[in-house]
């Protein structure tokens, strides 16, 4: 046999040890990470972080485990989605909205102010976040723990947050009308002209809050313990007194 055909056959075992070699590459190739869309369901854990999702439409989807910190979800719609152990960090999550959202286990650190947690099941550990605004109304809260939290103007009027771990927190002028705060730790939060009027305060722990300006009228079972070094100024008791010693 002549050199060339010998060369043309080599040539043609080349291209097709080459042609299969492509095809299971292609066939073994990383699937396309999960993106981020309404009705979305990942199985795998999302990272997220450092993206811009102002504005996305996430209804209906599910992230759980999802790792989006320092990202910008800027009044993006979680409408329904579960959230569960999804970490969100440092986060920009202003006027995101969380209506009826499965939030357990779900981390938040940064900004969420004007947020909207109406009928959401939450069930979190948050520290030191920014829900200055944010409307809680209609939420099923448990196990709460919500330590240094900033809830300037919230609307939490109506929850249960009984056992919840509010020491610290800033609660100045925050709806808290018929709130069960059974249990609640309370030490050293700032209740400047929050209104209490009808929440339940049994074994509630105030040491050390600002009740300046809190209203409490009609609130029941009100501490006679746990409220030293309490801050009282213009401060409205149960019974509709206004107080500057305590009630």
């Amino acid at each position: 046999m002549s050199v060339a055909p010998i060369t043309r056959l080599l040539a043609l075992a080349i291209v097709s040890v080459l042609a299969t070699a492509s095809g299971v590459l292609g066939a073994t190739s990383a699937p396309t990470a999960c993106e981020p869309r309404a009705k979305q369901t990942c199985s795998e854990v999302v990272n997220w972080s450092g993206r811009n999702l102002t504005g996305v439409n996430l209804t209906n989807s599910s992230f759980r485990d999802a790792s989006p910190g320092r990202s910008r979800f800027v009044a993006t719609n979680f409408t329904r989605a579960n959230l569960t152990r999804t970490n969100f960090g440092d986060a920009n999550l202003t006027r995101a909205n969380f209506t009826r959202a499965i939030v357990n286990g779900t981390g938040f650190r940064g900004k969420l102010t004007g947020t909207i947690f109406t009928g959401a099941k939450i069930t979190a550990s948050w520290a030191g976040a920014d829900f200055a605004g944010a409307d809680f109304a209609g939420a099923r809260i448990t196990r709460f723990s919500a330590p240094r939290v900033n809830f300037t103007r919230a609307n939490l009027a109506g929850t249960n947050l009984t056992d919840a771990n509010l020491a610290g927190a800033n609660l100045t002028r925050a709806d808290l009308t018929g709130v069960n705060l059974t249990g609640a730790k309370l030490a050293y939060a700032n209740l400047t002209g929050a209104n209490l009027s009808g929440a339940n305060l049994s074994g509630a722990l105030l040491r050390g809050a600002d009740l300046t300006r809190a209203n409490f009228q009609g609130a029941t079972n009100f501490p006679r313990t746990g409220i030293s070094g309490v801050m009282w100024s213009s401060t409205i008791c149960p019974d509709g007194g206004v107080t500057t010693i305590g009630c």
